[in-house]
């Protein structure tokens, strides 16, 4: 496990007063010298795309969610038409939106080592200042995500408001991780 060390040298006061900066160097409104919000964003991201790809593959096999959210079962077009890729899902192979594994693979977890977050092929992860962005690059995504007159409405994740306890077990979850990353303080 690779670890951040943070040695501070100096008073307590001054000790109290970097923490407080830390939220400021996770949003990055100040300049983080030591890393922290690449370790917090690096954590928060791992954990949002893990009930991500989670939430994915239950709707993706006929279930719902641990929201309870549902995809609208294949059509019975869509069924027998025999295309390459469907016949295995009619097997019991592949489930919705899984035909060659790339939309799937763009949404699973990534890895988080230290400051490092090693995303999958095609995942957005943006760091900016004050936010973070995750999403999926794949071109086809934000049809199945959306809907069109031809393709029915299968949200990839929850709304924004849906997911709020996501993000805040997100949040708490990066925030320990980073707590565990600091080995010592050296205050005198």
């Amino acid at each position: 496990m690779a670890r951040l060390t943070l040695r501070l040298r100096g008073t307590k006061s001054q000790l109290v007063q970097a923490l407080h900066e830390v939220p400021s160097w996770i949003t990055g409104s100040q300049a983080d010298r030591h890393n922290i919000g690449k370790v917090f964003k690096a954590h928060f991201a791992r954990s949002v795309f893990t009930r991500i790809h989670a939430a994915f593959m239950d709707k993706s096999a006929g279930g719902s969610d641990e929201l309870g959210n549902t995809w609208k079962p294949l059509a019975a077009s869509t069924r027998q038409s025999g295309l390459r890729g469907k016949r295995a899902l009619l097997q019991g192979k592949r489930g919705i939106l899984i035909k060659t594994g790339r939309l799937e693979e763009s949404l699973r977890p990534g890895a988080a080592t230290g400051d490092f977050y090693q995303k999958p092929r095609d995942q957005i992860v943006k760091l900016e200042r004050g936010s973070i962005s995750l999403g999926t690059g794949v071109p086809y995504a934000r049809f199945h995500h959306l809907g069109t007159r031809r393709i029915p409405r299968r949200r990839l994740w929850p709304s924004a408001a849906s997911m709020r306890p996501w993000v805040r077990d997100a949040a708490a979850y990066a925030a320990e991780m980073l707590a565990r990353s600091f080995r010592y303080f050296q205050v005198r």
